[in-house]
């Protein structure tokens, strides 16, 4: 009987799992504030794109030391009216933290950040110790 139970993918209890663990996915993954980032790399440094969209420049903070770039994102939540129910939750709120580990020291006194449209773009320029220099070479 139990087997016949487990054969057919339409029975309740299959049904039933699907429906908690679907629960259960979206009860771990909602509450989850994501910062999307792309790198691209230079000569002279790094630029840092991120995706935040509805954020503005209070909601958003970046800290540098030595290789790291760290984003904070705070999204408040909205208010609702007191009689609201929730039917559909997929977009997150609250505060995110993502740190990028970039291949060189960045010089956090040159560190430039702006916000646009639900982008967030940073320079991140190398220290200057440690950007490649260009050697004279003199004859004997």
């Amino acid at each position: 009987m139990m087997f016949r139970i487990l054969e057919n993918p339409k029975s309740q209890l299959w049904r039933d799992f699907d429906r908690v663990n679907e629960a259960l996915t979206r009860s771990l993954v909602q509450n989850t504030v994501e910062i999307p980032v792309n790198v691209y790399l230079r000569e002279e440094g790094a630029q840092l794109v991120a995706l935040v969209p509805g954020l503005e420049e209070k909601d958003l903070e970046i800290s540098v030391i030595e290789n790291q770039v760290t984003f904070i994102a705070k999204r408040p939540e909205i208010e609702l009216l007191a009689d609201t129910k929730t039917v559909l939750k997929e977009i997150s709120f609250g505060e995110a933290t993502r740190t990028i580990h970039l291949p060189f020291r960045v010089d956090s006194e040159k560190v430039k950040a702006t916000v646009s449209k639900g982008l967030l773009q940073v320079q991140a320029p190398k220290r200057l110790e440690d950007r490649p220099r260009k050697i004279e070479i003199s004859a004997e």
